[in-house]
């Protein structure tokens, strides 16, 4: 079992995978804003969890992930997937695709910009 452990004003939170693949090959963390939560993209996952009690709120599978950047509002992932050269935009509190965009090289960097208008892409 993959764990993280989670240190913040020497309070420790210990966040442990629910299943098999929620946290094996890390790709991002990112805080929310609140500091309540943390989002997570793995090889084949995007989760988030609640660092008040470590448990996983929501976990959402995909394709391999090769990169991955959360939206400053954290309502907004965008995944560059490594099977078929695209990367897609996701609503993360539904899990549902907002967003693909296919292309000729894989998008190996994806970062939104501090406002959350502009999405920059690198393969």
């Amino acid at each position: 079992m993959i764990t993280l452990l989670i240190l913040a004003a020497l309070q420790q939170t210990r966040i442990e995978a629910a299943e098999t693949g929620d946290l094996d090959s890390l790709r991002l963390l990112k805080y929310s804003a609140d500091g309540k939560t943390l989002l997570t993209a793995a090889q084949y996952r995007v989760c988030r969890w609640d660092l008040a009690t470590g448990k996983r709120l929501l976990c959402i599978p995909r394709s391999e992930i090769l990169s991955a950047d959360f939206s400053p509002d954290e309502s907004v992932a965008a995944i560059g997937e490594g099977d078929d050269q695209a990367f897609i935009l996701m609503d993360l509190s539904t899990g549902n695709q907002i967003w693909r965009v296919l292309q000729d090289d894989q998008a190996r960097f994806l970062r939104f910009s501090p406002d959350g208008k502009t999405l920059a892409e690198g393969g």
